[in-house]
């Protein structure tokens, strides 16, 4: 087993090389977390104030992105600490107490082990959604029930996953008094492969089995929306509004197959680092371990960034929220300003405030609305 998490000092040394790192490189490192943390908080909470707040946003599809995101915020709260760690080569104060230990230790693991494999599942609901609305688009096969179902199926199955690592990661005291964080599979298990046979079954069932079920569904997706035609119509004979709806989903399609590369390309480096040191003893250099570790993350932080490219109705939600934000403070501001003024002109002043706010409010309201989709399906 080998994350970001902090291990026993022995370990993280045979993993990667390790050197001091000059206060320039330690600069650089932080700047690149703390972009990440931000980008994934503000990104994600974002994602789900526009879902929320919109009537015509509130699909399946887009509330498993909502899934996702809240999966996003938890992962980055429990996976950046140990990249400080990591940074500024803190182990022996995240060490320094039971209870910092125990979050490091077995806190950290347990968040992360839960939380990819519910962004991996969550990929693969949303694909089966793509998959029943556009080619069964009669049947309403995932409906409020089965999408509740598919909820809790997701993080029970994750939590399921993750179970292990609270009971073979244990904070130990040394015989020095100082503590550390020990795996230990026995004596249920082999220690010596226990920890490789986890890995590749996490490995193989929750990342590569998704991602292949995803592949073929996008692949019949695709085929189905850009290679074949509706019974009887070519596509000159296509009625318009046929084209407007197929050309949407074309667009939901690739968003949606954008979010699942960019997963992988995410996910895969480091995964293959991993592979390396678990059955070939390779040594990764530190700057090549910490760039697979900060790009793991980086994912949370770019599936809002995706959203916004690809979809208008996510531009438009995303610029209606920070809209309100800003006319928010604008306007619990604004009468603390004028209160110091006469006081005819505290009674106008607000008034035309308060009226102006209300019609750019519907004239914003008016627009978001008519740069939605066109149909329940589509995001």
């Amino acid at each position: 087993m080998n994350n970001s998490s902090v291990m026993s000092q022995n370990d993280s040394d045979s993993t990667w090389e390790t050197a001091p790192l000059s206060v320039p490189t330690q600069i650089i490192k932080t700047l690149a977390t703390v972009l990440v943390m931000i980008g994934s908080f503000f990104g994600n909470s974002l994602v789900i104030c526009v879902v929320l707040q919109s009537l015509r946003m509130r699909t399946v599809t887009n509330y498993l992105i909502v899934n996702m995101a809240c999966a996003d915020i938890l992962y980055t709260l429990v996976a950046s600490p140990p990249l400080f760690v990591m940074i500024f080569e803190g182990y022996s104060w995240a060490m320094s107490s039971r209870g910092l230990g125990i979050f490091f230790c077995q806190v950290v693991n347990f968040g992360q082990y839960t939380l990819v494999p519910v962004s991996v599942l969550t990929l693969a609901a949303i694909a089966f959604d793509r998959f029943f609305a556009i080619l069964m688009p009669l049947k309403r096969i995932i409906n409020k029930r089965v999408f509740n179902w598919i909820i809790v199926v997701i993080w029970v199955t994750s939590v399921a996953v993750a179970t292990p690592t609270l009971w073979v990661l244990r904070v130990i005291e040394d015989e020095d008094g100082s503590l550390s964080c020990e795996e230990n599979w026995e004596p249920a298990f082999d220690n010596e492969t226990a920890s490789k046979n986890y890995a590749l079954i996490l490995f193989l069932v929750i990342f590569c089995l998704p991602i292949c079920v995803i592949t073929v569904l996008y692949t019949v997706i695709c085929r189905h929306l850009w290679y074949m035609k509706p019974p009887g119509e070519t596509e000159r004979e296509e009625s318009k509004n046929l084209l407007k709806r197929r050309n949407s989903r074309r667009k939901v399609v690739k968003m949606l197959i954008t979010v699942v590369l960019v997963f992988i390309v995410s996910w895969l480096p480091l995964q293959i680092a991993n592979f390396m040191f678990f059955f070939q003893r390779a040594v990764v250099s530190e700057s090549l371990y910490f760039a697979c570790e900060i790009l793991m993350r980086a994912s949370c932080a770019l599936n809002p960034a995706v959203y916004a490219i690809f979809s208008e109705n996510y531009r438009q939600g995303f610029k209606r929220v920070l809209a309100r934000c800003c006319c928010s403070k604008f306007l619990a501001f604004s009468p603390q300003r004028v209160a110091s003024s006469s006081s005819s002109r505290h009674q106008t002043v607000p008034s035309v405030l308060r009226s102006e706010y209300a019609l750019s409010k519907r004239s914003c309201s008016k627009n978001y609305e008519e740069a939605e989709g066109e149909d329940e399906h589509q995001m």
